[in-house]
């Protein structure tokens, strides 16, 4: 029997903090691989925002009983969270070479569906109220075009800047920004959706049902994605971004991009023009969204072929991997064809995660954003070499 190579623990960089403000923050290097040769589990953060948003949800739907009745609100639940799994498959088809852990992504989505949707609800409530005591009347409308744009889109956007500051380990540039801003505008996409359709089945019956579904879950299941996303973009800049002052400017032009659209969006309703705004302007909006995040996705195939380029003369891959890192297909066949065996299946599948992997970190070091992200950076990349090594004769 062959001796096992030992599965070393990862190497610590000397200086693994930034400084932020008042605040030390991990410098953006890859979360290392735990001793069974798997990523460690969710950052403490992600545990919060998961947990916050799980206690928001439920007080959230607890409230939506109280309010509405039972029976129309699980009618509302049944629509909404059954078409949420297929607005998400988009978004995870975005981010398909490297893609997040399923942890990173749940902890966005408890963070749309539950903290956003709920501390929102409160806000715009109290918002509109105020509005009714000063003019005597329209506060909804006033405060679904001044204050719900602002409210929504700056507590969805601060779950993006939350990840890109503290889990920043799994936050890459702006298609892993834009995927995150999907996560977080379609759980509360969802969630506000169960508010709608409850009221509209309670109200009108089936019909208004039917009609409110139609407009919001088929016609316009996107538009909380495509505001948040704005943020998302301006946060995946920051993310590579070499001046403080950019770091700041980036995200903060995404949130007031999303802020306007979002206004945009309700002011068209209040005024009778969603259809022609819809068609016009939304609609195209999206598709140039999706159209962005394939070419980034293209970028990023062509950064992996790039980065992997020199192990080629150090042995350590050959150009079949290399292709296989970069190509969804070709690897996709490659891992679907060890079905027979578990465990070649699991060594191709974590190899072409570590040479994503690798080339990220070959990426981060080569831009040089900051010296202590890139010292980092080159001493992960030597612990991934040294486990694609390993997992190679495993293969």
């Amino acid at each position: 029997m062959g001796e096992t190579p030992p599965i070393l623990p990862p190497p610590r960089p000397q200086h693994p903090y930034l400084q932020v403000g008042g605040m030390r923050l991990h410098s953006g290097v890859y979360r290392p691989v735990g001793s069974a040769g798997r990523l460690r589990g969710p950052a403490p953060l992600a545990r919060a925002m998961m947990a916050a948003g799980e206690c928001g949800l439920v007080f959230f739907l607890g409230m939506q009983v109280l309010g509405d009745g039972l029976v129309p609100t699980l009618a509302g639940m049944l629509l909404a969270f059954l078409a949420a799994p297929l607005y998400l498959t988009l978004w995870l088809w975005i981010d398909r070479h490297d893609p997040e852990p399923v942890w990173a992504l749940t902890a966005a989505l408890a963070w749309g569906a539950g903290v956003a949707t709920l501390v929102a609800s409160l806000l715009n409530s109290v918002a509109a109220q105020s509005v009714n005591v000063l003019l005597g009347h329209g506060g909804s409308s006033l405060a679904a075009i001044f204050s719900a744009p602002l409210v929504e889109e700056g507590l969805k956007g601060l779950g993006i800047v939350l990840l890109l500051l503290f889990v920043r380990s799994e936050f890459d540039g702006v298609l892993d920004g834009i995927v995150y801003a999907g996560m977080i505008g379609l759980g509360f996409a969802a969630v506000e959706n169960v508010e709608y359709y409850a009221r509209a089945f309670q109200t009108q019956g089936i019909h208004g049902l039917a009609v409110t579904f139609y407009v919001r879950g088929m016609l316009t299941p996107f538009v909380h994605a495509l505001f948040t996303s704005m943020t998302g973009i301006g946060c995946g800049l920051a993310r590579n971004a070499h001046t403080q002052r950019q770091r700041m400017l980036y995200p903060l032009a995404g949130f007031c991009a999303a802020a306007l659209l979002h206004a945009l969006h309700n002011l068209s309703a209040s005024l009778g023009l969603f259809p022609s705004y819809y068609l016009l302007v939304e609609l195209p909006l999206f598709a140039a969204l999706i159209g962005y995040a394939v070419l980034c996705n293209a970028k990023e195939a062509r950064m992996i072929e790039q980065e992997l380029q020199p192990e080629l003369n150090t042995g350590l891959l050959t150009p079949q991997l290399i292709r296989l890192a970069s190509s969804f297909w070709a690897r996709s066949f490659w891992v679907g064809g060890a079905q027979a065996s578990a465990a070649r299946q699991e060594a191709r599948r974590e190899l072409l995660q570590c040479m994503v992997r690798l080339a990220y970190c070959c990426y981060h070091s080569a831009q040089g954003e900051d010296a202590t992200g890139a010292a980092a950076a080159s001493e992960q990349a030597a612990w991934y070499r040294g486990r694609i090594a390993w997992l190679k004769s495993r293969v």
